[in-house]
């Protein structure tokens, strides 16, 4: 078979997208609001009387608080899990529902935190509510994909210890130049380039084949085919990276996630088109013609 664009009649009849009338494939996920999303930064501390709370946010309108605009009151307990001061360092993964108004559209965005404690003694400028022996604080980057969460989670790890290191909260100097970056590196990356990456750094698909061997197939296919699955571990990093290694075994899928943040969604079933063409040489255009990513997401599935 010549690697050539292959179109209705042209080429092969049998790769037609007649001959496969059932398939079919969503057009461009993103919408041009949710293309222009910009990277969000918070901080979120554990308050010794009122439990984890949102302290800042870098890249939001100045006097605005995306939690309260998007109703995210989980954001700072999934931010801290349970159990998150028992270690020195710790990460967690976790997804937002982003409400929709005039200027923007309903969609998922994926949340990434690190999490770290330093003794209150050691404080340069020590909070006079801060009562107990240690100060435990997050570091929370937002965004619209989680499939750079690999090399993410690296950054986050340097910019948060950095952070810590200073032994001044009231310097922030360091997240706000962060969150800086992340936005020049999505403006100058693009969303195109950002979909055509094919590797997901930091997921290891060998780990998740070791741990579970003959059982990954059975995971795998109640991911297919069960409406919902429970995931449970005491190390809040392992459980998510998991369910993330899980999900990339389906071919585009971490890249087309809008809709996973709540079953009403209903990106996939709006964008949902017959393909009308097919170009052997480009992978994504085989895959689009062959009907993946397969969305096990959202209100049609």
């Amino acid at each position: 078979m010549s690697l050539t664009d292959i179109s209705p009649g042209t080429g092969d009849p049998s790769l037609s997208p007649n001959a496969f009338p059932q398939l079919q494939t969503t057009s461009a996920t993103s919408s041009a609001h949710d293309q222009d999303f910009t990277p969000l930064v918070s901080v979120v501390d554990f308050h010794h009387v009122r439990g984890p709370e949102v302290e800042f946010w870098f890249g939001a309108p100045e006097n605005s608080d995306p939690a309260i605009e998007n109703d995210w009151p989980l954001l700072p307990f999934m931010a801290l899990s349970d159990g998150a001061h028992a270690s020195t360092q710790e990460f967690s993964y976790f997804t937002l529902l982003r409400k929709a108004n005039p200027s923007q559209t309903v969609t998922s965005l994926f949340g990434i935190a690190c999490s770290r404690q330093i003794d209150a003694s050691m404080l340069i400028n020590r909070p006079h509510d801060v009562t107990r022996s240690t100060v435990q604080k997050a570091v929370v980057v937002i965004a619209d994909s989680p499939q750079s969460f690999g090399m993410l989670r690296e950054r986050l790890s340097v910019v948060t210890t950095a952070w810590f290191t200073q032994r001044d909260f009231k310097d922030t100097e360091i997240l706000k130049r962060f969150q800086e970056s992340l936005l020049e590196e999505k403006e100058r990356t693009g969303i195109e380039a950002e979909r055509e990456r094919e590797a997901y750094p930091g997921l290891s698909l060998r780990e998740l084949v070791r741990q579970f061997r003959w059982q990954t197939l059975v995971l795998f296919k109640c991911c297919l085919l069960q409406p919902k699955m429970l995931f449970f571990g005491s190390k809040c990093e392992k459980l998510c990276m998991t369910q993330f290694s899980l999900i990339s075994l389906i071919p585009g899928l971490i890249r087309n996630l809008q809709a996973c943040a709540d079953p009403e969604l209903d990106s996939y079933e709006r964008n949902m088109a017959k393909p009308t063409s097919l170009k052997t040489s480009d992978r994504n255009s085989l895959l689009a013609y062959m009907g993946m990513p397969l969305h096990i997401f959202g209100k049609v599935c």
